[in-house]
């Protein structure tokens, strides 16, 4: 009896020295390498039907949202509150499906964001880049990026 208890000690010891070893390594690989290692892994993540429809509904309501803000002084009252709330529950959904939609018009653009860059407007008046237009938004499913941004952005004309 003494022997299977000293026998299941060793093997709670060492599971429990295994499991420190483990975490002491993972938490040695740098926050860069953990980006690396996300990034290749975003790129071969498949997707249950679910969450793709759940992607198309996060670009439709995007798209519905923007347009809403565009003729919402064409439409009655009545219906802009109809609207706005439909779009409130769709939101609401999304919130809870762990989707989260970011439009980035009219933030300032640096090289280091992860968009793309569909198009290129130059204009004398702007000093810094600034992302003039989105064409599609970027999409996040429990915090990791599966639709990149597209936008236009606005530069300053060369001399």
């Amino acid at each position: 009896m003494d022997a299977y208890r000293v026998l299941i000690a060793i093997v709670a010891i060492t599971v429990l020295m295994v499991t420190l070893i483990v975490f002491i390594l993972v938490r040695k690989i740098s926050i860069k390498q953990k980006r690396s290692i996300d990034l290749l892994y975003q790129k071969y993540i498949e997707f249950k039907p679910e969450v793709k429809s759940l992607i198309e509904l996060a670009n439709a309501y995007w798209s519905l949202e923007k347009k809403l803000g565009d003729y919402e002084n064409e439409l009655s009252d009545n219906n802009v509150r109809r609207l706005k709330s439909s779009v409130r529950k769709i939101k609401s959904y999304l919130d809870e499906s762990n989707i989260e939609v970011n439009d980035y018009s009219g933030r300032q653009f640096n090289e280091g964001m992860n968009v793309e860059i569909v198009g290129r407007k130059v204009d004398k008046k702007v000093k810094t880049p600034i992302i003039d237009e989105v064409m599609s938004p970027a999409i996040l499913y429990r915090g990791e990026l599966v639709q990149k941004t597209k936008v236009i952005i606005t530069v300053k004309k060369e001399k």
